[in-house]
């Protein structure tokens, strides 16, 4: 069975060696770099960057049409007509988020930070599974609904097959708390649903539907220009509601620091609490490095991932995943904990539409996975196919 403390050990070598390669090209935007899509079984993501780089066919870099040379002054602002009010824009803070909550009726005039995901089974927490980079995301989302399947496959040493799906609904809230929004709180409550098909056969005994209830707590603490602390916890209850103990009960959590190496590179480390008997802490460790305009490489351990920039409505990636969570449930035996655990190797597409709102399509190949019990035997689980279809409003 591949272990987390290996993936952590390979993720840590890429990560000193993107510390080399400090200032190696040019930035653009990254959509939505701190908000994975949540996982039914643990864990489940036109910019408005006002400078954007090109490619020419001889290799240089033009910027778009309208934007000024780099380190040529910016034009003055205009003035607004005698009596009105001047439009609202964000303080100048170069690298951190601007104000998450415009006046009544006004707009903001830069793009919005994202907002950290919330794993459902008491997985590992929001804001952890992707880590925190300075680069902002172009819209703050608020709702967001996604669906998960999980195909059926056949549990070792018996004749019964285990599969999956779920729905979950998170709410968003965000407010800056300091004058000069260095400091943002953050509220999400969250709500699943999980259904299960199977153990059939002579397999474990367990119940046709689990749920899910979250509330997200966390925030963002801006230290300078390029370096920032993010620190979220998540009570929750993980139960079938047929007998309620406080093995339901869930408090995962995670602090993680992140720092600017260069305007492409951003390095962060922390640790998590997974809230989970089999694996309690789990080290996060990573960078963000975008190499080029058009690629992302998210380098962060436990959710790795590789973007590509298609258009301004497209994105393509390819990911692979650790993933763990735990419920509660009531069997003949009596009150138990049941956890999963698999690795998951992806890759999906996030869609923009023109109303800036995102629907995201993954798929891939879920493999050394196993469930376990307190009071039942435990099963290895053959490789079998997922699928996350959701979307973010």
């Amino acid at each position: 069975m591949v272990r987390w403390w290996l993936i952590t050990g390979m993720i840590g070598i890429c990560s000193l060696w993107l510390g080399v390669s400090r200032g190696v090209a040019q930035p653009s935007s990254v959509r939505d770099s701190f908000d994975p899509a949540p996982n039914p079984l643990v864990t489940p993501s036109p910019a408005e960057n006002p400078i954007r780089l090109t490619s020419n066919p001889n290799g240089s870099l033009t910027q778009s049409p309208g934007t000024p040379p780099p380190g040529s002054p910016l034009p003055p602002a205009a003035s607004p007509p005698p009596g009105s009010a001047p439009p609202f824009s964000s303080p100048a803070t170069p690298n951190g988020p601007p104000p998450l909550d415009p006046p009544p009726g006004e707009t903001l005039t830069q793009p919005m930070w994202a907002a950290p995901g919330t794993p459902p089974g008491g997985a590992l927490p929001p804001g952890v599974m992707g880590l925190p980079t300075r680069f902002p995301s172009k819209k703050q989302y608020r709702f967001s609904l996604d669906y998960q399947f999980l195909a059926n496959s056949t549990l070792d040493g018996t004749n019964s097959d285990f599969g999956a799906s779920s729905l979950q609904f998170t709410y968003d809230w965000k407010k800056p708390v300091l004058e000069d929004r260095s400091l943002i709180l953050g509220l999400r409550p969250g709500f699943e649903i999980l259904f299960l098909r199977g153990p059939n056969g002579n397999g474990p005994i367990m119940p046709s539907q689990l749920y899910g209830l979250t509330l997200n707590l966390n925030a963002m603490y801006r230290i300078n220009d390029h370096s920032r602390v993010i620190a979220t916890v998540t009570p929750g209850l993980y139960t079938d509601f047929e007998n309620i103990t406080s093995k339901a009960l869930r408090f995962p959590a995670g602090v993680i620091y992140s720092y600017d190496w260069s305007e492409t590179l951003t390095l962060s480390g922390g640790l998590i609490y997974t809230g989970q008997t089999e694996t309690p802490f789990v080290p996060a460790l990573g960078a963000t490095w975008r190499p080029t305009p058009e690629w992302d490489l998210e380098l962060v351990f436990p959710r790795p991932r590789a973007v590509y920039h298609f258009s301004d409505e497209l994105d393509l990636y390819g990911t692979f995943r650790f993933n763990a969570s735990a419920f509660e449930i009531d069997t003949p035996f009596g009150s138990e904990l049941f956890q999963y655990r698999d690795l998951r190797f992806g890759a999906g597409l996030d869609y923009f539409t023109k109303t800036q709102q995102k629907i995201n399509l993954e798929m891939g190949i879920s493999f050394d996975r196993s469930i376990q019990f307190d009071r039942q035997l435990d099963y290895d689980i053959k490789p079998t196919f997922y699928l996350n279809l959701g979307g973010k409003f």
